[in-house]
């Protein structure tokens, strides 16, 4: 008898993000193509089952089990979940914690996790719309600032959009036993030569939906344009003709944190591509994307990462052997 797979359960209600729900589920089913078979079972659930609407789409579900064991579980929700479903999901999302669960909010999804208790203690990303309530109704859970994703332990959080991609890969590779995510990136990206995690920030999405700034989207090209030196935040304002308070302001409204928190995020990326591409030393990707040493790369990008570049690189190495090793086995059993 098979072992039993993995299961992830998108638990939905109404408002949900259909752009988070369906990049969540791409990436899955890239996953499945790389591999070649099937490695989570995927339920898409809700209280009380049955039809739930996000943004104009409607998506069928199951009712929400009562107990799972060990599962990831993906809370999609919109500003507001009607009683008394909210008291019904939030018992069952501690009933899944209490199975041993991976827990993660995505949006508003987040505040039905601290609502049920199940933050308290946690870091976490909110939407922005959402940091002043926190404050006032969870003081227990602490939001962290100038990231669109965060885990922490069993606990994960995305703002919403297209960033659940950047949320999904961490767990797909702690789950699967495989640094498959940067594969899966490239596929859901459609191009095949972006092969390392790509972290994407609420301003990529807004200029990606034509709804960003111009001036902000001038200030975008220009940090994208000058990652080795980077450049000062008032000479970068003063290029694009806004003061600095005025950079600033327009940036947390489009992407919920400062000029100069998004420049390190682009920085970073940067790094996390080169140390998967290339063969540049560490110290050089350093150097390259605006760090002054190998230290000072190594302590931002585990805030982000969760790792160091060394640890990057190690498993980018390992999975293209054991790729590698895999398919020259293939061939030897193959039939002359």
């Amino acid at each position: 008898m098979s072992a039993q797979r993995p299961s992830i359960l998108f638990f939905l209600a109404p408002g949900f993000s259909p752009a988070a729900l369906g990049c969540a589920i791409e990436s899955l089913t890239a996953l499945d193509q790389l591999r070649g078979s099937r490695l989570f079972d995927r339920r898409l659930v809700s209280i009380p089952g049955g039809p739930v609407e996000g943004d104009g789409l409607v998506v069928m579900t199951e009712l929400a089990p009562e107990k799972v064991s060990r599962a990831l579980t993906i809370v999609l929700a919109g500003p507001r979940t009607s009683e008394p479903h909210a008291a019904q999901l939030r018992a069952r999302l501690c009933a899944y914690a209490g199975g041993g669960g991976v827990l993660a909010g995505v949006g508003h999804g987040v505040y039905e996790l601290a609502a049920a208790g199940l933050l308290d203690g946690y870091q976490c990303v909110v939407p922005p719309e959402l940091s002043a309530r926190f404050a006032v109704e969870f003081p227990r859970v602490q939001v962290v600032s100038g990231h669109v994703t965060y885990i922490d332990r069993d606990r994960a959080s995305s703002v919403a959009g297209t960033s659940v991609l950047n949320l999904m890969l961490p767990l797909i590779d702690a789950r699967a036993g495989t640094a498959l995510g940067g594969q899966v990136v490239a596929a859901v990206a459609g191009n095949p030569g972006l092969s390392g995690y790509e972290p994407v920030t609420l301003a990529s999405e807004a200029q990606a939906s034509g709804t960003c700034d111009r001036r902000l989207a001038r200030a975008l090209r220009l940090m994208h344009t000058n990652l080795a030196r980077p450049l000062h935040i008032g000479a970068l304002s003063h290029a694009v003709g806004l003061s600095e308070r005025e950079l600033e302001r327009l940036c947390r409204r489009t992407c919920g944190c400062a000029p100069s928190q998004l420049y390190l995020q682009l920085r970073l990326q940067a790094a996390r591509r080169l140390i998967v591409e290339s063969r540049d030393p560490v110290f050089a990707v350093a150097l390259k994307c605006g760090f002054a040493d190998t230290s000072h790369l190594d302590r931002y990008y585990r805030r982000i990462f969760l790792e160091t570049p060394r640890h990057t690189r190690d498993r980018r190495t390992e999975s293209r052997t054991q790729s590698g090793s895999a398919r020259i086995s293939r061939m030897q059993r193959a039939p002359a």
